[in-house]
């Protein structure tokens, strides 16, 4: 909760200026005397001030594997059931 009331105090601080500085890091975007990495980093910050700055997960809580046993007992067969039982053909 803390660290959103930093956040939100700063964005106070900066709205006021924020046009300035998306000006400022689109200049040196757009500066052919930087290299790859600073436009690089320069395009970034302006892709993430537009869109947003993607989610980043900071705990992920996955369910343990769990390992389960089922146990089927059937009941003893009955001795007097012969419905299943074919009675073989005298030869």
């Amino acid at each position: 909760m803390e660290d959103r009331l930093r956040r939100h105090k700063a964005m106070k601080l900066i709205e006021p200026h924020a046009e300035e500085l998306v000006a400022w890091h689109l200049a040196e975007f757009r500066n052919p005397e930087n290299t790859k990495l600073e436009r690089h980093k320069f395009a970034k910050f302006l892709w993430e001030a537009c869109y947003g700055k993607p989610g980043q997960a900071i705990q992920v809580e996955a369910a343990p594997d769990v390992q389960r046993t089922l146990i089927v007992r059937w009941m003893p067969p009955d001795p007097n059931d012969r419905a299943n039982v074919i009675e073989q053909e005298p030869e």
